[in-house]
């Protein structure tokens, strides 16, 4: 009989724990990556110079220079096995039809492929920060991820920064395989 209850409190607790931790770590799922094409795109659209990042949304109000370098910042340091930077100013990127799209707080139904089109998310709200990011070709998807995590406080944040570079890893890494 102890041994019964024993098992059944074991049981429980991985629920347990992942309840307590729900939007304490970073989470983050791919939707959809073209991996034999990253490696070459990544490839041409940083050969001389960053890569060109367009920002939606902020989830800073007041605060959308810093977020914007806190987002190239930190994709530029976690793009390790292809040495590349970003940026938001398109006139500094020699592949600007080549680009991440990173749309802050959109709602869940937006769509991947009228990110890359250009269309605007729509908007929304809720308890975490949601972050969808793309990677594009023109108007055609490569790559396709989303994260949240609970709100950081700042562009500084280190849960902003994981969460960041998590996306940033899923989205471009050739070598990460979609779940």
């Amino acid at each position: 009989m102890k041994r019964f209850r024993l098992m059944r409190l074991l049981a429980g607790l991985p629920a347990l724990f992942l309840a307590s931790c729900e939007g304490e770590v970073p989470t983050t799922m791919v939707h959809f990556k073209q991996a034999n094409l990253l490696e070459s795109l990544l490839t041409y659209a940083s050969n001389g110079g960053p890569v060109y990042t367009v920002i939606h949304g902020t989830p800073f109000p007041g605060r959308e220079a810093e977020t914007a370098a806190a987002v190239t910042g930190t994709f530029g340091n976690t793009v390790t096995w292809r040495k590349s930077s970003f940026t938001t100013r398109k006139e500094e990127a020699p592949h600007p039809e080549i680009r991440v799209v990173v749309a802050f707080n959109a709602a869940e139904a937006t769509n991947a492929r009228a990110l890359c089109r250009g269309d605007q998310p729509q908007p929304a709200s809720g308890d975490k920060l949601r972050v969808r990011a793309v990677f594009c070709t023109g108007a055609d998807l490569v790559s396709d991820v989303s994260g949240f995590v609970k709100p950081p406080s700042a562009p500084d944040d280190v849960m902003f920064g994981k969460l960041i570079s998590q996306v940033a890893r899923e989205l471009l890494d050739p070598n990460l395989k979609p779940t």
